[in-house]
């Protein structure tokens, strides 16, 4: 998550598209647990292929920088796990791309009915 405030700040990208593979040495993933409006999350210490990484950086209502990333990763034995990157650090090798949204604005706010960030109309 740090690396992508790292670039985007370094190229002057406000809006993009985040996309990775490679390895990690741990990762927390959280899953929205709509009823109390809080993330469960669970926290891998071990090595792991982060196979799929998706998400968005935008803006918050008052300009701060927001990562929005979701991942798949699997662990020695292929058992794969999935949810909100909360956290990850690096294994051996991440591809980390960044993709400038250009020509819009991506500003996010609280939806009340949810308690999530979600992109402003």
């Amino acid at each position: 998550m740090d690396e992508v405030l790292r670039l985007s700040k370094a190229s002057n990208m406000d809006y993009a598209l985040v996309s990775a593979i490679g390895t990690l040495s741990e990762a927390e993933l959280g899953f929205y647990d709509g009823g109390s409006k809080k993330y469960v999350t669970k926290k891998l210490n071990e090595h792991l292929e982060l196979a799929s990484c998706l998400g968005s950086l935008s803006r918050g209502s008052d300009g701060s920088p927001i990562v929005h990333v979701h991942a798949s990763v699997s662990d020695r034995d292929t058992k794969t796990y999935s949810g909100h990157l909360i956290n990850a650090t690096v294994g051996y090798l991440v591809e980390l791309y960044l993709t400038e949204v250009a020509g819009t604005e991506l500003v996010k706010v609280v939806d009340e009915s949810t308690g999530l960030l979600a992109l402003r109309d």
